[in-house]
């Protein structure tokens, strides 16, 4: 551009872009090349760089009426040995912005999706750094998501702090998925057990490009599973102070719980435990607990209740069993007759 004669003198690449034949254009119809919005700007710049000798760029759109109306850069620096000329350069960016506007729109979706969804959706950076709450996540905070993308650990409980932080950066560091329990901060000042996990999405190379992650509110059946822990507990206290044997086994007949009556009552047999199998515990050479293994099985196969009296090999006592099948096992209660005599006895009129 002559700065002198405000004549703007163009290349072919330059006339092929804007869509014109003309190789030379005053500093007007070049300007009117370009988007109304940013003709204003555009003329600023021109004269910024011719005036105060320094570069300028600007992004803009070519008029409307132009042949490829697209967007495009235009770069003006001052010519080092003549100060009355500019020179410049107009590349064509439509590609990359219909790319970042494609990437805003996923992104806006995305965020969409997610404020939509009943859990509380988070991302992260590949290096592990949070960088995205869902609004539920801030609804239920009573905070804006900025803050708890910034500093996330404070939604926690201070006593779930240091393990749940423990267990996200052995997840990012070893690249594998992410799941933990914790307890979060709700608006009211109370907490919530949450079930937090991640997935690391990968791209084509095998690098992690981000991280996926979603918390979801687990109170109640944290609360339900605390109870059923105590009436476990509660249980097993009970059934360690009968008098009668009792165990339960798992759908492999492996023991999962026996009292102290049924480990005294099996004595005859190896060792029972936790663990170990009741074809293992009930195994003697030449000694034959068939009736007894043979009954589990059957009644756990056909989720039938069974009950008989059988003499443990190596006894002399006989016992009574009931063999009570569930989908995930059996339970069995072993009563010596002799007990049992005594409280049919005392039964009679």
């Amino acid at each position: 551009m002559d700065d002198h004669r405000k004549i703007v003198t163009l290349d072919e690449g330059s006339r092929l872009l804007l869509g014109i034949s003309e190789q030379e254009l005053t500093l007007e119809q070049f300007i009117c090349c370009f988007d109304e919005n940013s003709q204003y700007r555009l003329k600023q710049n021109l004269q910024f760089c011719a005036i105060q000798q320094h570069a300028t760029m600007l992004d803009t759109k070519l008029h409307q009426e132009a042949a490829t109306p697209v967007w495009v850069k235009i770069v003006a620096y001052p010519d080092p040995a003549n100060p009355e000329l500019i020179r410049g350069l107009l590349q064509n960016v439509e590609q990359s912005y219909q790319k970042a506007n494609l990437l805003v729109e996923q992104q806006q979706r995305f965020q969409q999706l997610a404020d939509s969804l009943p859990v509380k959706v988070w991302t992260a950076t590949a290096e592990g750094i949070v960088d995205f709450a869902s609004i539920t996540f801030a609804d239920f905070c009573g905070r804006d998501t900025e803050s708890i993308v910034t500093d996330w650990l404070q939604i926690l409980h201070p006593d779930d702090r240091a393990t749940t932080l423990e267990v996200w950066q052995h997840a990012v560091k070893t690249k594998t998925p992410y799941k933990v329990e914790f307890r979060i901060l709700r608006a009211d000042g109370g907490y919530c057990w949450h079930l937090t996990s991640a997935l690391p999405i990968f791209n084509e190379a095998g690098d992690v490009m981000y991280w996926f992650g979603s918390a979801m509110d687990i109170s109640e059946q944290k609360a339900l599973w605390l109870k059923a822990d105590k009436l476990k507990q509660s249980l097993y206290q009970t059934l360690e102070s009968i008098t009668d044997g009792f165990f339960t086994l798992d759908q492999d007949f492996r023991f999962t719980y026996l009292n102290q009556s049924a480990a005294e009552l099996l004595s005859a047999c190896k060792q029972p435990a936790p663990g170990k199998l009741l074809s293992e515990v009930c195994y003697v050479a030449g000694k034959d607990f068939s009736p007894l293994t043979t009954a589990v099985q059957r009644a756990f196969y056909k989720q039938q209740t069974e009950q008989f009296r059988f003499t443990l090999p190596g006894t002399a006592l006989p016992i009574s069993f009931s063999i009570y099948p569930a989908e995930q096992g059996v339970s069995v209660l072993m009563q010596p007759l002799a007990v049992s005599a005594r409280m049919a006895a005392a039964a009679l009129p």
